[in-house]
């Protein structure tokens, strides 16, 4: 909540600072801050949630997505777009855009009534599903640690890292299974020549 307070306001007065002779009031201002604060969590819980669930190797393609059709969701009005794009309407991003164009305009084309049940919905189910992101996260390191336990890899336990000489007689263990028929050889450089 303090992460996404603080980079609200300040995207707030950023847009404040650099107005020039943009007439809106303080009380602008402040819906402003209110409206992007609460964008900026939506976007923080689901991230949050997606982290818990998508593996770190897949992270950068939801967060592509997750990017890509919200910002195409406030480029283009839905009223001159084919009936199939008005999913677009559930996204936080268009209901965030229509929230600021009534709050800039001084109250010009209300869609809160449109706009506020969705980004609470989304807020509610964000924080449901990063809570149970949470529990999952806690569960699988538990799963992690007592694993490693009955394993006796009390080096891994306490977070100790193996050396580089660990990891080269695991090299060697692979070239050697490799070279018994296992499949095509590739060459490994930090290994002596005499044991590729």
């Amino acid at each position: 909540m303090v992460y996404t307070f603080v980079a609200s306001i300040t995207v707030a007065c950023y847009i404040w600072g650099f107005r020039e002779d943009w007439g809106v009031s303080g009380s602008q201002f402040i819906l402003t801050w209110m409206v992007f604060w609460l964008y900026m969590h939506i976007n923080f819980v689901i991230v949050d949630t997606m982290t818990a669930f998508v593996p770190a190797k897949f992270f950068a393609f939801f967060l592509l997505t997750w990017i890509i059709i919200n910002v195409t969701s406030t480029i283009y009005p839905f009223e001159l777009s084919p009936g199939f794009y008005r999913w677009g309407y559930a996204l936080p991003a268009h209901e965030i855009y229509s929230l600021l164009v009534q709050v800039w305009s001084g109250g010009c084309n209300n869609q809160a009534y449109r706009a506020l049940p969705i980004l609470f919905a989304w807020e509610v189910v964000g924080m449901v599903s990063a809570t149970v992101g949470m529990f999952y996260r806690n569960s699988k390191a538990r799963k992690e640690i007592s694993g490693l336990e009955a394993k006796g890899d009390t080096d891994a336990l306490h977070g100790i890292q193996r050396g580089p000489w660990e990891e080269i007689e695991e090299a060697e263990e692979l070239a050697r299974i490799e070279a018994g028929g296992a499949g095509p050889s590739f060459p490994l450089s930090f290994l002596p020549s005499d044991k590729r």
